[in-house]
């Protein structure tokens, strides 16, 4: 059987599949049910966002795989045996599968009610809500239709202040509130107004303002569809020791004293009460107080450097939340609680709050075991990185992070088409990295006010790396110094004003040397270089996760390097070695890289979303360089990339690379990424990923057959996988397991380029990868 026969049954089988697949559904319904196959709710009103109805529906259909595939209930069909409820299949019908969904009159009529509700409270008092049903069979489509109608509006709104003293400082910012005169009366918008009142209070030094001090009196008597609205605002009501309510004036109130618990136990607190407060020690700091237990595990100036309450200052909201999110960004905080009490020395005037700082650090040291791999079916990659963490290294809230790795490469593939039987481990890497952040902002000089501000941190690495080829032993020294802060909840920045890398290939096979012989851009990219860098780093992400939600995720970066050095040896007159300047008898590297990753992704449901990600990097010699360093160019293919490759086997262009162990890099690379992940069962998740995208050649000496980029000819380059993945959520750590297969493949010859429609599917023509975490 012809290689084009097997896909046509392969895709008749799925047709007979699908069609077998749709008469079955109803096999579990009961006689005159009816399966509840799809909800429509149709709305005649832009402003309402659909989403927000679909909360409100009682009844869901069964869930669903790509918009089609009733999965679990073709599970549940499947295994679920007649009159039993025990035994494997049954096991398997419950746990995988989902039962089918009955169509209810009742839970219909409840949505019906939920809709009418919703609408009354979004201003909407003349809206319709109309359901019916169309049947096919036992399946049954349910349809809501809404006309929303005219609505009520807002004809004038007033201000009742029980308590004078602080009128003016509401009405002074009217102007910004969310109640205004024409607007729909929507509740939500009320909801907003007192939040927003309740802010305004709070940031000018009334802690113990309440929302419930706000209240809304709505007419809508004196003409149809107007209301006219009463914002009162109370007096400030508290109850005594006797339980006597009193009601008296707001008072704004000042920060007394400053007391700081950097060891906080909170279920220590609740459990043994006194006993656990008898166990406190005292430590004047400055004009602080330290209490804490046993040991003091962090140097008490390193809290106050994130701290910005002062003592005798008002007491403003704005100031605890820039303190709570500094200390948080120390990383040695997990739970950060600041309490405020009233002070003895309360007067009429004012109220004089005691700051209680309630500090639990999180466990000190940690350590972390992370396992990569792949297969192509005749390469097998393995890879083991051992991970160690201490979040308070010299007593400073420094960060240590330690990190070796080691990697395996097991091939059968020799030169051409023989293959070996046995596999070789030929191939292997191992390395270390340190990195310590600091909570400070280590420079010679000092910004004051954007320190206090963004309160920017240090970071310091160090890498080393070896790399054991069959063509050839490449060493890599690291080390760099930078900064990094949050200009804003979304938005973080990274600039490292010096990275150093020192590179060097002390074996090269003479293979591998008289294959890139010829070609100057290959030869250049693997000689010994130093790397003298400076880089910016953006990125940006709008995820909220008390939210499921869409969100952006952007990470732009880009470098610079030699540029300086070049400066100073043009100035000074250095003579050159073949042309090109030298800094410890090695020629240093000279170009500029930047790259973008943009990823968005599509919140469906609880259970389904479709993440999509585009990627856009160059990189381009120029000065005392004329190719770009071996480990600062891109490379295609792996398992974060187009998955239907193995790392460093794609491109560049249309270019093969025909040695026993290819290593394709280039200096322009292009990704997009589209994968559709969907919950199965228990803690497994499914995928679908389609990949395309590939590296090119981007300078003129680069003599690769058809490694060159050409705007005219690089969409036609693009390579194209597609596969399935496989992911084990267990909250702290996702285990990956994805299959990538070709379908377009650029460096094949003729038109043998499509995998499964122009020729034979190969043992080349897949990719199994397996790690940790998601791939984007």
């Amino acid at each position: 059987m012809s290689r084009r026969t097997t896909v046509r049954t392969l895709l008749l089988m799925l047709f007979v599949f699908a069609a077998v697949h749709s008469c079955r559904v109803t096999h579990h319904v009961p006689e005159n049910e009816f399966l509840l196959n799809k909800v429509h709710v149709s709305i005649d009103n832009k402003r309402i966002d659909e989403d927000d109805l679909q909360a409100y529906v009682q009844q869901e259909p069964n869930r669903r795989i790509l918009y089609f595939l009733r999965f679990h209930l073709w599970v549940y069909n499947i295994f679920k045996p007649q009159n039993r409820d025990k035994g494997m299949f049954n096991y398997i019908a419950t746990v995988v599968g989902e039962k089918p969904v009955i169509y209810d009159r009742f839970l219909a009529g409840k949505t019906t009610r939920q809709f009418e509700k919703y609408l009354n409270n979004r201003g909407y008092y003349n809206a319709t809500v109309k359901d019916s049903t169309a049947k096919n069979g036992q399946k049954l489509d349910l349809y809501y239709m809404i006309e929303t109608n005219e609505p009520y509006t807002i004809s004038s709104i007033e201000y009742e202040f029980a308590d004078s003293s602080i009128s003016s400082l509401i009405l002074s910012d009217t102007a910004s509130g969310f109640i205004k005169k024409g607007e729909i009366f929507d509740v939500k918008s009320f909801q907003k107004e007192r939040n927003r009142i309740t802010r305004q209070m709070k940031e000018a030094g009334y802690y113990f303002f309440r929302k419930d001090f706000i209240t809304f009196k709505a007419d809508s008597t004196l003409m149809p569809n107007s209301v006219n609205v009463v914002c009162k605002i109370d007096e400030f009501v508290r109850k005594t020791e006797s339980g006597r309510i009193i009601r008296e004036h707001h008072r704004p109130c000042r920060i007394n004293d400053i007391l700081l618990y950097p060891s906080f136990d909170p279920k220590r607190a609740i459990t043994e009460q006194q006993t656990y407060i008898n166990t406190f020690d005292t430590l004047q700091h400055e004009e602080f107080d330290v209490i804490y237990t046993d040991k003091l595990r962090i140097k008490p100036e390193v809290i106050l450097q994130a701290n910005t309450l002062k003592e005798g200052q008002v007491y403003d909201i704005r100031n605890v939340e820039a303190t709570r999110r500094f200390l948080n960004s120390l990383s040695f905080f997990k739970l950060i609680h600041i309490q405020f009490q009233p002070a003895e020395t309360t007067s009429d005037s004012v109220i004089w709050l005691n700051a209680h700082y309630q500090l639990t650090p999180y466990t000190l040291q940690s350590y972390t075991v992370e396992l990569e791999g792949s297969n192509t079916g005749v390469n097998w990659e393995a890879g083991l990185n051992l991970s160690y963490q201490h979040r308070n290294a010299f007593r400073g809230a420094e960060l240590l992070d330690a990190r070796v790795k080691g990697a395996l490469e097991a091939t059968r593939d020799v030169v051409g088409e023989e293959t070996s039987e046995k596999f070789s481990f030929n191939t292997y890497e191992y390395g270390a990295e340190f990195r310590l952040e600091f909570p400070k902002f280590l420079m010679p000089f000092r910004k004051r006010q954007f320190y206090k501000k963004y309160h920017p941190q240090t970071s310091t690495t160090f890498q080393y790396n070896f790399q054991q080829r069959p063509d050839y032993t490449r060493t890599l020294l690291r080390s760099s110094f930078g900064y990094f802060w949050n200009s804003s909840a979304n938005m973080r920045h990274i600039v490292t004003p010096i990275e150093v890398n020192s590179v060097r290939l002390p074996r090269a096979d003479s293979t591998f040397l008289q294959e890139i012989e010829n070609n100057s851009y290959l030869r250049n990219s693997y000689d010994d270089y130093f790397i003298t860098a400076s880089g910016y780093q953006m990125i940006f992400s709008n995820q909220n996760i008390q939210t499921n939600r869409n969100y952006f995720y952007v990470k732009t970066n880009a470098e610079f390097s030699g540029n300086i050095l070049n400066a100073i040896y043009d100035v000074t007159d250095r003579d050159t070695v073949n042309g090109s300047y030298q800094i410890f008898n090695t020629r240093y590297s000279q170009y500029f890289k930047g790259d973008v990753d943009v990823r968005f992704y599509n919140v469906l449901n609880e259970q389904n979303r479709m993440v999509y990600r585009f990627f856009l990097g160059a990189g381009i010699p120029y000065g005392n360089a004329t190719s770009l360093p071996f480990i600062k160019q891109y490379f295609g293919g792996g398992a974060s990339g187009i998955r239907a490759w193995r790392s460093r086997d794609l491109g560049p262009g249309t270019y093969r690379d025909t040695s026993a162990y290819p290593n394709q890099t280039a200096g322009l690379k292009l990704e997009m990424n589209m994968e559709y992940r969907f919950h199965l069962f228990w803690m497994v998740e499914g995928a679908l990923f389609l990949d395309a995208g590939n590296i090119w050649a981007i300078t003129a000496d680069d003599n690769r057959d058809g490694a060159r980029f050409h705007l005219d000819q690089f969409y036609r380059q693009l390579a194209i996988g597609t596969g399935v993945g496989v992911r084990l959520d267990f909250s702290f750590f996702v285990f990956r397991l994805d299959g990538g297969l070709k379908l377009f493949d650029p460096a094949i010859e003729g038109s043998n380029k499509w995998v499964l429609h122009d020729r034979k599917w190969g043992r080349n023509d897949y990719q199994i990868h397996f790690g940790i975490g998601y791939p984007f």
